[in-house]
């Protein structure tokens, strides 16, 4: 079958007949936020009895500090017709109504340089950014979000303030770009703890360039997901799941190798339940229990060493396969900012 020249396509099309904002679904991710719509959580779908800082949707964090108690969890609530299966939920399960002047709660992305090169930021030609998110709460009142610039290794973080004492609300707020002062933070914030009946839920969030909000960036799931195992892999999180294949140097000292999907943005660290007997290796001389793993060597894109030295008791060159051996256990890498 031949192939016939049909034109020169770019002969053809008018200069002026292609509008910008059409051209914008070539680029591979106008959305700087990962994780925008909820979908991805490989912690956890819900954690319970939160006072400090946990994670159940990938990239979010969320912090409290003498701010009550919180169920926080992956949730089917979104705004009807809009394309959104999840958001994230915070739920008030022990209530705070007299704050000390410390109290904060904050739900963070913190975002990194790489991903911010081609909005200029820090030159006079920087663009426009705009934030834009579906929110629904219990609690009517202002709430404060907030894009704090650094320059370390990461560059940019969105928080969305639930909580604030004194310290963090009691002076002016800002309304464009300024000098942080700990006190402008977050001025007026809303008290979503005084009240066990308080919910929070968010989803859809998205910063990018430009001066308006467009329509949510919607991901096919395996991009959304490659994306988050760059700050965090789950290997396994549940009991009989498999780790990899593991082989036995020494009679004490058995490692196996974890190829991570893609390059992660920093050497990891282990992420990994420590009671005993959560792993186990199975190989011809039986099952080998083991109560955590160790990084013996690591790269940030070719393969992660793991071994125990400790309690494993095998057979020299013998081979066999790393399993999560309890029920609510979990061992995975990560290379988050928290």
């Amino acid at each position: 079958m031949a192939i016939t020249r049909i034109a020169n396509i770019a002969n053809t099309i008018p200069d002026d007949s292609i509008q910008n904002a059409k051209l914008s679904n070539i680029v591979q991710s106008k959305n700087i936020i990962i994780n925008g719509d909820m979908s991805i959580a490989q912690r956890d779908t819900s954690v319970s009895s939160v006072t400090g800082t946990d994670a159940t949707c990938d990239r979010w964090r969320f912090a409290a500090s003498s701010a009550g108690t919180w169920t926080i969890s992956q949730s089917t609530t979104v705004p009807t017709g809009q394309g959104f299966a999840t958001s994230f939920k915070a739920d008030c399960t022990t209530a705070n109504g007299s704050l000390s002047a410390g109290s904060i709660l904050r739900f963070t992305q913190f975002i990194e340089g790489q991903n911010l090169q081609y909005l200029k930021k820090g030159t006079s030609s920087a663009e426009s950014t705009t934030l834009s998110f579906w929110v629904k709460s219990s609690k009517t009142g202002t709430y404060i979000a907030e894009l704090f610039d650094n320059d370390n290794d990461w560059s940019l973080e969105v928080h969305f303030y639930l909580v604030a004492g004194s310290t963090y609300s009691s002076g002016t707020l800002n309304t464009s770009w300024n000098s942080q002062t700990t006190a402008d933070i977050a001025v007026g914030q809303v008290n979503l703890a005084d009240s066990t009946s308080n919910e929070f839920y968010i989803t859809g969030v998205q910063l990018e360039a430009g001066t308006a909000a467009s329509d949510f960036e919607f991901l096919p799931v395996d991009v959304n997901e490659r994306r988050c195992f760059r700050y965090f892999y789950m290997v396994g999180d549940e009991d009989e799941q498999g780790m990899g294949t593991a082989f036995y140097r020494s009679s004490s000292n058995v490692r196996f190798i974890i190829l991570p999907p893609i390059r992660m943005r920093a050497t990891p660290s282990l992420d990994q339940s420590t009671a005993s007997n959560s792993f186990r290796v199975l190989s011809s001389g039986g099952d080998d229990l083991l109560d955590d793993w160790s990084i013996m060597s690591s790269t940030t894109d070719r393969f992660i060493i793991c071994q125990n030295s400790t309690d494993a008791s095998g057979t020299a060159g013998d081979a066999g396969y790393a399993l999560i051996n309890l029920a609510n256990t979990h061992f995975a890498l990560t290379s988050e900012f928290f």
